[in-house]
């Protein structure tokens, strides 16, 4: 990986307050109880999303719209970026974590990453002139001993969202960012494990990589290697795997979130550390994600490529 460059980027402010389009807990109702546990979790969510944008740019996703893709088996996939962001030279989609210090292993949905390769290739169809690309950015937010949930007890409405905002306002500890080719060499050194998680069909069987809270803070001291010698149990090289996604290239930027804070509903979000990585050549990367997509993700990372399937059915026999 390429050196750390030296002292801390300060952050210049785009946005001075975040106005997330929170949701309003329900305040009476048999499963009001079940309906806010979503809610917050969602709402944590969206306060993440906003405070990323408001210092990185980009555009927030409708939490109730997405792109619906369907794979040659009538799977329909919905592709739903947290923030969106375009520019001269690039369309950059980024999925935003909030990872409480309670827990502090952020689980990544499999299903997820295997939707952002695919619009990262489709866009690379479409869009000529800019280079397209997804990254992951990875907050973290109180200490083991913090349950926004329980604070959160009792409290109903608009109270409940100013509570809320207060605490993650002053709960925000630190921020990572990674590319995607980063994120590939994480999940390849992660354990995944299926879980059942709720949706509007009803409970679903998901894969998540659960990536330890040792190895994210080993990736704040710019230490990406953990676990190679899983690659290695599965015949893999781990040094030619590192050459093909070009993480010993990679750029390590030390930052720091806007001196100027930014607020949300009032209260001041208060300074944070912020660990970038950072491809030095965006363009060089996807190239190598498309003429590669298959080896990394079906053949490293046992994912399916969902934008070889769509190739595959879109070819005429006759």
């Amino acid at each position: 990986m390429g050196k750390p460059e030296k002292g801390a980027e300060q952050l210049e402010l785009i946005a001075t307050e975040i106005n997330p389009d929170f949701l309003i807990p329900a305040r009476k109702g048999w499963d009001a109880d079940i309906r806010n546990d979503y809610v917050l979790k969602k709402n944590i969510s969206l306060f993440f999303e906003y405070l990323y944008a408001g210092m990185f740019g980009g555009k927030v996703s409708n939490p109730h719209k997405g792109s619906h893709e369907t794979t040659e088996e009538g799977v329909v996939r919905n592709f739903h970026p947290d923030i969106t962001l375009r520019d001269r030279r690039r369309v950059l989609y980024t999925e935003v974590k909030g990872i409480s210090g309670k827990n502090s292993r952020p689980m990544c949905s499999t299903t997820q990453v295997e939707n952002y390769a695919y619009q990262m290739l489709r866009t690379g169809d479409h869009v000529r002139t800019k280079t397209p690309g997804f990254n992951y950015a990875f907050f973290r937010y109180g200490d083991r001993n913090l349950a926004v949930k329980d604070l959160l007890k009792g409290k109903k409405g608009l109270v409940h969202l100013a509570e809320m905002a207060r605490i993650l306002s002053a709960e925000t500890s630190s921020l990572l960012v990674v590319p995607s080719n980063f994120l590939f060499w994480m999940l390849l050194q992660t354990k995944g494990k299926y879980y059942h998680q709720e949706s509007n069909k009803g409970p679903d069987l998901v894969k998540y990589c659960n990536i330890p809270a040792a190895y994210m803070s080993g990736l704040r001291r710019g230490e990406v290697d953990y676990d190679l010698d899983r690659l290695r149990s599965f015949n893999m090289d781990p040094e030619q795997i590192r050459h093909q996604l070009g993480i010993d290239k990679l750029v390590l930027t030390p930052r720091k979130s806007p001196e100027i804070p930014l607020t949300c509903l009032g209260f001041p979000i208060n300074p944070f550390s912020i660990v970038e990585y950072r491809n030095p050549d965006d363009a060089s990367w996807f190239k190598t994600f498309q003429e590669n997509h298959e080896k990394i993700l079906r053949d490293y990372l046992a994912l399916e490529d969902l934008y070889l399937k769509k190739k595959v059915q879109q070819v005429d026999p006759f």
